[in-house]
């Protein structure tokens, strides 16, 4: 699913937009618990009508009745149009348009947490003249009377639709890159040059987040801050995971070793130390082995416009 959850704790997230002259990376507030970087960008372009059929953009009953950004289904699967079958919760309606960078897109207008939020899902001209065709024939597609090619369009070029508007979008899209959501080691380079150390507090309050530095928080402005290191959680997670794992399994081969040496009339006391000792460290070294493939990785993440700093 394209549109999933986006806010876990400590998770980083890969940029999926090639243009990034105008993107922005900085520290917002949340509006459940801790913090996220985001990429802000603007985007600008002219919208594109997509057919008489549906005319400027397609809204939520279209999108139902035409089955578009409503997750794979039966109706959509039978285009081979990969866009189609985006899931997007809270979807109000998506319009196709040319950006000033001369590429192609539809803007996707969501609802997630009450607020209303866009993305931008980049297509070629092609892809925008095949699904014109999906919606015009969407009933023969279904009887299976008319395919849409993989590739190929009907579409001539010289057709008065898709049409190209003078109307002019410009809007904002905020894509997560890493969220914090409980406490984490990390560091702060302040633009400064000054550098923090810590843990990292899941609160952003006032334009500030928090890092605890020697028992001692201090409330730092996210405008001052240039670098975000964490030092991730691999090791405490295994660590943490293996001493649980060796106290159960040290339980386990105590009374283990207890009921070996009663059926054999052995020294209980004996067997009951060494089945704990043995069971407990085999325990222990597979916990640490489970643990190291858990928890965060260490992340360096840098603030900024991306155009400047080539993330």
């Amino acid at each position: 699913m394209l549109w999933a959850t986006l806010f876990s704790a400590g998770t980083v997230y890969a940029n999926d937009d090639e243009d990034l002259s105008k993107t922005v990376r900085k520290i917002v507030g949340r509006d459940q618990n801790g913090w996220a970087v985001v990429d802000i960008k603007t985007v600008s372009g002219k919208v594109i009508e997509l057919s008489p059929v549906v005319g400027r953009g397609i809204d939520l009953d279209e999108g139902i009745k035409f089955s578009m950004f409503q997750g794979p289904s039966e109706f959509n699967r039978r285009a081979p149009i990969p866009v189609l079958g985006t899931s997007v919760p809270g979807f109000d309606e998506a319009v196709f348009l040319q950006r000033d960078n001369g590429k192609y897109g539809v803007r996707i207008e969501f609802t997630q947490a009450k607020k209303t939020q866009y993305r931008t899902i980049p297509l070629k001209e092609n892809d925008i003249k095949r699904i014109r065709e999906y919606v015009e024939n969407f009933d023969a597609i279904q009887r299976g009377d008319y395919k849409v090619h993989r590739t190929k369009t009907q579409i001539e070029d010289d057709a008065a639709y898709p049409k190209l508007t003078d109307e002019a979008v410009s809007y904002e899209t905020r894509v997560p890159r890493f969220v914090l959501a409980s406490r984490l080691d990390g560091s702060l380079t302040l633009k400064d040059g000054k550098k923090l150390e810590g843990e990292l507090v899941p609160v952003y309050d006032e334009d500030s987040i928090l890092i605890e530095t020697d028992f001692i928080t201090q409330r730092v402005p996210v405008d001052t801050i240039e670098r975000i290191r964490t030092s991730g959680d691999k090791s405490s997670s295994a660590v943490k995971g293996a001493v649980g794992t060796a106290v159960g399994s040290a339980m386990s081969g105590a009374l283990t070793g207890a009921l070996a040496a009663w059926q054999s009339n052995a020294d209980v006391k004996e067997w009951t130390i060494f089945g704990a000792v043995f069971f407990g460290a085999a325990g222990f070294l597979t916990g640490l082995a489970r643990g190291v493939g858990s928890g965060r990785s260490s992340e360096d993440i840098e603030l900024g416009p991306l155009g400047k700093i080539g993330q």
